[in-house]
């Protein structure tokens, strides 16, 4: 998996290449957790452009995100998930908790 970062408008942009699955947690939990800790934002968007699958391990963990942000009151938001994906939060009915946009800028409006 890689990770990478970046800030607009006061919001965290987190993009993952590759899968969300037991293995990787760990290492996008601890990336969460320090950026999430070091910057000053307003809210984090998880753009899943580039992610390809998600295991009930990472559906896990990003639930955890969502209440952890809700917690610190900043906003979360998923952008650009694949029909797989979405298939994934679907069955677990996350998408009716979680803010699914159809690409990063409808989340930063959805944020803003």
């Amino acid at each position: 998996m890689k990770i990478t970062n970046q800030i607009k408008n006061q919001i965290g942009i987190l993009s993952i290449e590759g899968d969300i699955i037991s293995q990787t947690v760990a290492e996008l939990k601890d990336y969460f957790e320090t950026f999430v800790e070091k910057e000053h934002i307003t809210g984090i968007i998880l753009d899943c452009e580039k992610a390809e699958y998600i295991d009930s391990a990472g559906l896990g963990l990003i639930a955890s995100f969502y209440k952890t942000l809700m917690q610190l009151n900043k906003k979360f938001a998923i952008a650009s998930v694949n029909v797989r994906m979405m298939e994934s939060f679907t069955l677990t009915n996350l998408n009716n908790i979680f803010t699914i946009t159809k690409d990063i800028q409808a989340a930063i409006d959805f944020m803003s």
